[in-house]
């Protein structure tokens, strides 16, 4: 049986939905995923090659932070990057400074992010 959708009632507006809002500012691409406990990163690599070999680039700054991001491999030349404190399920200051090591690889070796 399909659920009833809730409706304010008469006479009451709705209140409007709170939008997730991430405890840091962002670096260049990342966005705010999952009702704000991530953040995530999309970009597109020249070849297979190259996304694997910024895989290993990545696991190094992972490393040296002792924080650990989702790395996935999508298609053959395109990466998603997820961040976010698994035990303390929401993002930290180990995510911001996770994504600003990673963005500053990224722009070093010239990928353009989006703002």
């Amino acid at each position: 049986m399909p659920r009833a959708k809730s409706r304010p009632a008469k006479g009451k507006a709705a209140k409007p939905a709170r939008k997730a809002k991430a405890p840091f500012p962002l670096p260049a691409g990342w966005r705010l995923d999952r009702g704000g406990k991530s953040i995530s990163l999309r970009l597109e690599t020249k070849d297979f090659l190259e996304a694997v070999a910024l895989i290993n680039r990545l696991a190094g700054i992972a490393e040296e932070l002792e924080h650990h991001p989702d790395v996935h491999l999508e298609r053959w030349n395109q990466l998603r990057i997820t961040t976010y404190s698994h035990d303390a399920g929401k993002l930290t200051d180990r995510d911001e400074r996770l994504a600003q090591g990673i963005t500053e690889l990224l722009l070093k070796q010239g990928h353009e992010l989006s703002a």
